[in-house]
């Protein structure tokens, strides 16, 4: 029997917490599986539900949580450190299935079968060590959409961004009852990025590790720098069972622990609100808020207590604080030293009118050197890193990509070209789309196609055959209502399983089988009284939810509990069942309709529909500054008293000026320069558009009053052409023009957001190829995939450094820094000197490089 270690009062609020769950059907068939269970399997259950968001209490079936548990108490058992790991240890970081807002799949058994005749004989650190060979020999770095595959699905794909690579090595270390968490820093202060990875229980305390990113040590990662300028770093637990000092958020399903203290010198800020007459405001909301993406982003919402009182624990640079209550506002900035912030309701308004500026700066950037290992241990990590890749990329060439991908496509008669493209996404989950292809089901190969079309990447890879034909089959009933002119408002719109970014689930049967015919026929006349049904017969859970995790649309309607956006998503997916055309509007989410050939919006508050009458056109008077929306500019409309940024990304400049469609309303255009150092000079643009106005804004990027020029001179850089002779970096840059020289380390996450940032400009790059040249360790470096298609798109420079005499430590000393971290990329004059350089983790170089280069 394994003992569990918790207190009386901690069983006690399990208990009380459990016979709280707010769905009495989800709650009277968790009691009945329970009668056969043991008092062990009852009580994990009864904690698994008791801090169950409510997308997994309507979405999964009971089965998957009993199964999990049961498979993690025999691993706890069977592991030589399991008797370590007790109490909250266990609940919180061992028995969860859910790490973050990934898809849920029953994983543990499998993943334990595979890893631990791996690690039996180890102790639980080098455990740690040889887990994280094992996610490197199943899933390396590349950037995807914001939504979260399963551990599985990162398998299937090869690859993963790095909240999905956390995902995975929290999996995996769960999966040998090892206590893992995520570790996650929503933005950082100094780049336009975020960041996760993963912290592991070693003999009593927490240390870290790079997801997917094995090092032969603990406590090292390419991250760490960044981390030391860090503004807010976090772990979500899903529970209330948390005893570690610094809970920044806690709900009913979840408790946010901020653990910046383990990575950057941090502070206490303090806010103090008072109304009119001095007291104390309960309540009131705080929002601490940096820029990041051009937009003023919430690292933290809190309210204030009785005392009008919130804090934070954060990191040494600057924020902006917005307090807002009851449709009033107002903000202050905070300077890396001050500790307190007072607020006066007095001075609260409900709009901005003037322009504003405001300057943001980052904590200052230490210096983290790794440490010298071993060359034993160097060699060793060397080639077990090698093989790990090795055994991934075996795997991945059983993709039909390439040359396989256009063989399978050949043996249809149309739509080859398509095919070939949607197979080689599919990656290994291509025996479902394949399937689908090949399926005999009397409907058309164009409309499958069609179908796939509509998804996005991410989804070929974990939707399954059968899914894709029951969502064909069910649209194409109302095919002959379109006509040819409206074929991609139904492609878009009806076809398309996917609304948002949840995961799509087979619920167009279940859906149409719900209602009745008077009912489905009322609904097609008025779409409005599909909203008015979900807002009367579905509860809202409130703080139950948890992030961006939404239930399936099936699971809502049966069980009648959950989040707005999950509400908003069961009203698209009915409307698309329906043959209605229905999407959230990817400006504000609002709910559109498509009716008498026009997008009808449906207001929320008011019965009536919203019409965007108005039009704001931004011109550009920088011509050499190419605005891109989230990137140097964005807009955000006012609601409440609190700033809500549109989601405008679809649109582009028009030559020096664009316009938007939009509601009356108040607006703040915020656009925003981001310096070498990781500081932010922004200007706040306010805009209030009455019903059928049109305004004009002329927007600008501030500069700095002084600019900061290094002028250093560099060594000689000795390096080999792929022919094998000798040659100098800076020779082989174009004479009497700035050039660029980088070192890169292929295949590691700083490296790949720089080649990804030059993928994504391979144009502006292509033009300018002559002056930027990469240097790389060896020819084996060529077989970077990444690399290669950044070379093969944009003509840039590719060298060998010459390790027999490598420049890099002398490139070093005449920068003065011992920041060693790759990719160091040294921006240079005409004269070949350098004049700014950066080293490692540094989101938005590409920009700046070619910002040098013009």
């Amino acid at each position: 029997m394994y003992q569990m270690g918790l207190t009386t009062k901690q069983i006690q609020q399990i208990e009380q917490d459990f016979m709280s769950l707010p769905v009495k059907e989800r709650l009277d068939e968790v009691l009945e599986v329970m009668k056969d269970c043991s008092p062990e399997e009852q009580l994990c259950l009864k904690f698994m539900y008791a801090y169950m968001p409510a997308s997994d209490l309507t979405t999964y079936n009971v089965s998957l949580f009993l199964n999990n548990l049961r498979d993690t108490l025999a691993i706890i058992q069977t592991v030589p450190w399991g008797s370590q790991i007790t109490g909250e240890l266990f609940l919180n970081y061992v028995l969860p299935l859910r790490i973050n807002n990934e898809n849920l799949v029953d994983h543990r058994l499998q993943f334990f079968n595979e890893i631990y005749p791996r690690v039996q004989h180890l102790s639980i650190k080098d455990a740690v060590l040889e887990v994280n060979y094992w996610c490197l020999e199943k899933a390396t770095y590349k950037s995807t959409d914001i939504r979260t595959s399963s551990p599985l699905n990162v398998i299937r794909n090869a690859f993963g961004r790095c909240g999905e690579e956390s995902v995975l090595c929290v999996a995996a270390l769960r999966s040998v009852g090892i206590p893992a968490r995520q570790c996650y820093t929503p933005r950082w202060a100094h780049c336009d990025d975020n960041h996760a990875w993963v912290e592991v229980w070693v003999d009593g305390d927490w240390h870290f590790i790079g997801a997917c990113e094995p090092e032969p040590v603990l406590d090292k990662g390419w991250f760490t720098e960044a981390a030391q300028r860090g503004m807010l770093i976090h772990a979500r637990v899903f529970s209330r069972l948390v005893s570690e000092p610094h809970i920044t958020h806690q709900t009913p399903v979840m408790s946010q622990i901020n653990i910046l203290n383990n990575y950057a010198e941090t502070k206490i800020l303090r806010v103090f609100v008072i109304d009119e007459e001095g007291l104390p405001v309960k309540d009131a909301e705080v929002r601490f808020e940096l820029i990041n993406f051009a937009q003023l982003f919430p690292l933290a919402v809190l309210k204030t207590d009785v005392n009008g009182e919130a804090h934070l624990l954060t990191g040494r640079g600057d924020l902006s604080v917005h307090v807002s209550k009851d449709g009033r506002f107002l903000y202050k900035k905070a300077d890396h030293s001050c500790t307190e912030l007072h607020f006066c309701l007095a001075d609260a308004r409900y709009a901005d009118t003037e322009q504003v500026e405001l300057d943001l700066v980052p904590p200052t950037a230490g210096t983290v050197k790794d440490p010298e290992l071993p060359e034993h241990l160097a060699k060793h990590h060397e080639i077990r890193t090698n093989q790990a890749n090795t055994r991934r990329t075996a795997f991945e060439d059983t993709f039909l990509q390439g040359n396989k991908a256009e063989d399978f496509a050949a043996k249809f008669d149309c739509c080859q070209k398509e095919i070939s493209e949607l197979i080689a996404l599919s990656n290994g989950n291509h025996p479902e789309i394949t399937a689908f292809l090949d399926a005999e089901i009397g409907i058309a190969l164009k409309y499958k196609v069609l179908l796939l079309s509509s998804l996005r990447d991410k989804d070929l890879s974990d939707i399954t055959c059968t899914i894709l034909q029951n969502h064909l089959l069910g649209a194409m009933a109302f095919w002959n209502q379109f006509t040819d002119s409206n074929e991609d408002v139904f492609v878009k719109y009806v076809l398309c399983p996917r609304v948002h970014y949840e995961m799509i689930t087979d619920y167009r049967d279940v859906l149409y089988n719900y209602f009745t015919d008077n009912q489905k026929i009322l609904f097609r006349q008025e779409p409005q009284k599909i909203f008015e049904y979900i807002e009367s017969n579905v509860r809202d859970c409130g703080e139950r939810e948890y992030g961006t995790i939404t239930s399936s649309p099936e699971g809502l309607l049966k069980y009648k509990y959950g989040s707005k956006l999950s509400r908003k998503i069961l009203f698209v997916a009915i409307c698309r069942t329906l043959g209605i055309p229905a999407r959230l509007s990817e400006i504000d989410r609002k709910l559109e309709y498509w009716k008498n050939d026009r997008w009808h919006t449906i207001s929320e508050e008011v019965d009536i529909p919203i019409h965007r009458c108005c039009k704001l056109t931004l011109y550009n008077n920088q011509p050499d500054v190419p605005f891109v929306y989230g990137k140097n500019f964005t807009i955000a409309r006012l609601e409440n008293g609190r700033y809500h940024t549109l989601g405008l990304y679809d649109y582009q400049f028009d030559g020096e000026s664009i316009s938007y469609e939009l509601e009356e309303g108040k607006y703040r255009v915020t656009t925003a320069n981001r310096l070498l150092d990781g500081t932010i000079l922004a200007s706040l643009i306010h805009v209030e558009l009455d019903k059928g106005e049109e305004q004009a804004v002329t927007i600008h990027l501030r500069e700095p009053d002084v600019v900061m020029d290094e002028k250093v001179a560099l060594p000689e850089i000795p390096v080999l052409l792929p022919d094998g002779k000798q040659s100098f970096a800076q020779k082989l840059l174009l004479t009497e023009e700035t050039g660029v020289i980088a070192f890169i380390e292929e295949g590691k996450e700083p490296t790949e957001h720089l080649l990804n940032e030059i993928h994504e400009q391979k144009e502006e790059f292509a033009r300018l190829n002559k002056r930027m040249l990469l240097l790389i360790k060896n020819k084996d470096s060529l077989k970077d995939r990444l690399l290669n298609t950044v070379l093969d798109s944009t003509g840039i420079l590719v060298a060998l450094r010459d390790m027999t005499q490598d420049a890099f430590p002398s490139v070093l000393q005449a920068l003065n820094t011992q920041n060693n971290k790759l990719p160091l990329v040294l921006a240079l004059d005409t004269k070949k000197r350098c004049v700014f350089h950066t080293s490692g983790y540094n989101v938005g170089t590409g920009d700046m490089l070619l910002k040098h280069l013009r």
